[in-house]
């Protein structure tokens, strides 16, 4: 019995010794970070004005007014698409606000490439970054320039799961 015994220990240790095993796994980072996050909030500036931070949702006599969320969907282990969707309660708008200028807003961004960034992972669309994602958390910051004007608005959102 005591020679069984010393048999699978040795067998024990030289298949853990295996190098295929000791391979780092890489995570499926487009798994992990695929999701739904609730934007919590938007950064807004224009031209050469002060930046502006609004908490969401955003309240308007005590009821929210907007909300908004992120949703990311896994097309491979490191590609995503990305949806950013903007939500007004209609019953929340003001009386002297006419409800059909206001409309629910929605916009994808596909196949986006993730990439490592030491403590999370950046989110990147012909190769410019778009999105930060660390610790549960997504950061979005855009330049945005109006096309008849060509004044510039920097745009950020942040979310979280």
């Amino acid at each position: 019995m005591k020679a069984l015994y010393i048999f699978v220990l040795s067998v024990l240790t030289f298949t853990a010794c295996n190098r295929q095993n000791d391979a780092a796994v890489q995570p499926d980072r487009a798994r992990r970070m695929a999701g739904t996050y609730q934007i919590s909030l938007l950064t807004m500036q224009a031209g050469s004005q002060p930046s502006v931070s609004v908490p969401m949702p955003l309240q308007y006599n005590g009821q929210p007014l907007l909300s908004g969320a992120i949703t990311i969907t896994r097309k491979s282990e490191n590609r995503v698409d990305a949806t950013v969707a903007m939500t007004v309660n209609k019953s929340a708008i003001p009386a002297n606000v006419d409800p059909a200028l206001v409309q629910d807003q929605s916009y994808t961004s596909e196949n986006l490439e993730i990439r490592d960034n030491g403590t999370g992972y950046d989110l990147f669309v012909d190769g410019d970054k778009i999105a930060r994602f660390d610790d549960n958390t997504f950061t979005i910051q855009r330049v945005v320039a109006n096309p008849q004007t060509g004044e510039t608005y920097n745009v950020g959102l942040q979310a979280k799961k």
